[in-house]
């Protein structure tokens, strides 16, 4: 009997266990961009930043993102799109554009900011920093007359996070500093948690959520303003260049290695969620609803997260698997679908017929479940290739066909 009850148990758990897989798959990209810095969604639209301006870009359907405008801002740096308002950092200015039109913006004021890399905003100021030397603090409550009326210095001016409009988080190479705005133009430093090297932040519900030089992800408790304190550290696989917290998950673009998700539900013990290998740099993201919009590097890549994943264990895949690709032959792009019974290091990559591998698509660790990808052929002559899978010691390999 208590054989029997240890065997139900086990089951029980191992269902458990499937039920939390989670996936992050690709809907959709918008291809025409060059070095991509930055971008923000509104509504229907994602608005894209780059040093050749302002791109934006119609996501009323995901799958098919499309051209819709463009503003000439040159040396964008950050871009925050927000009710009927867009701020925009750039080189040498901190403008605002408004948005009651919004595949037309149309510009209202700004403010000179020589290289404005990063801004915090609540309902009546910007705290804007200049060369990451100070911030300047700028009147905004009326957008066509902005005025500065403040500095206030960090110790090298981070990124910034305004929780409860009247407490700014700013991670900076000496930790993480809780300044008080109860005086919005005289701002009081009441926390500092020293001895980390941090560079960007974000905060929900209490906990603050800092990316750390050595591919770190830092969780700290803020609910206690004046004496924060490390939670957690989440080792990362790429270098954090930004994240979004939504819900009880961390999304975090890190470079060349893509899209990492990270499931905080219990933010004293981070788990891996799942991750992307996108095709360019990762440098920034958005999440609205289940879509994650990026910021990468030379496109936007739009992908699905499934944050309930497989509903129970029997759907999880039985076996490891690579499915032809579709179409086949193709010409530009092509879609592969595979399967994993359980996460793991995966690699799929093509190779010719002379045995080279010329391309790896994919180079990351993937949640048990059935994925997809898309793969851009442009650059690759018409012939013969084959595509190869590898993950937890297997491998399948199929052929494909480019025709041009």
């Amino acid at each position: 009997m208590a054989r029997m009850k240890f065997l139900f148990l086990f089951l029980v758990l191992l269902l458990n266990a499937a039920a939390i897989a989670q996936n992050l798959s690709f809907v959709g990209s918008y291809n025409s961009l060059a070095y991509v810095m930055t971008i923000s969604v509104q509504d229907n639209y994602a608005y894209i930043g780059a040093y050749s301006g302002i791109h934006i870009v119609d996501v009323s359907d995901p799958s098919h993102p499309t051209h819709a405008g463009r503003v000439s801002e040159t040396g964008v740096m950050i871009i925050r799109a927000m009710d009927d308002y867009a701020y925009i950092g750039t080189n040498d200015a901190f403008n605002i554009y408004g948005l009651s039109n919004p595949i037309y913006p149309n510009f209202l004021g700004n403010c000179f900011i020589y290289y404005a890399n990063g801004f915090f905003l609540n309902s009546h100021y910007a705290y804007v920093s200049e060369n990451a030397e100070y911030y300047k603090i700028i009147d905004i409550s009326n957008p066509e007359s902005l005025n500065v009326v403040g500095y206030f210095e960090d110790i090298a001016c981070g990124d910034g996070f305004i929780a409860h409009d009247s407490l700014a988080f700013l991670a900076d190479w000496d930790g993480l500093r809780i300044w008080n705005l109860s005086d919005p133009i005289h701002p009081q430093l009441i926390g500092h948690l020293a001895g980390l090297f941090l560079y960007s932040v974000m905060v929900e519900n209490d906990i603050a959520y800092t990316a750390a030089s050595g591919n770190s992800l830092f969780i700290i408790d803020v609910s206690g303003p004046t004496s924060p304190a490390v939670l957690s550290e989440y080792a990362t696989e790429g270098g954090i260049a930004s994240e979004v917290v939504s819900d009880n998950y961390v999304f975090l673009a890190e470079g060349a290695v893509g899209i990492e998700v990270v499931n905080v539900s219990d933010p004293a013990n981070p788990t891996f969620a799942t991750s992307y290998d996108t095709p360019g740099d990762a440098y920034e993201l958005c999440v609205s609803g289940d879509y994650v919009y990026v910021a990468d590097n030379s496109s936007l890549q739009i992908l699905r997260f499934d944050p309930t994943g497989i509903e129970n264990g029997e759907d999880l895949p039985k076996e490891f698997s690579l499915s032809q690709n579709y179409p086949n032959p193709f010409n530009a792009s092509t879609t592969f679908e595979y399967d994993l019974p359980k996460s793991a290091d995966a690699e799929l990559a093509i190779y010719n017929l002379q045995g080279q591998k010329v391309a790896i698509i994919l180079d990351a660790r993937q949640s048990a479940g059935r994925h997809t990808l898309t793969w851009n052929a442009n650059g690759f002559s018409s012939g013969i290739y084959f595509a190869r899978l590898e993950a937890d010691g297997q491998a399948k390999t199929l052929k494909l066909a480019i025709l041009k």
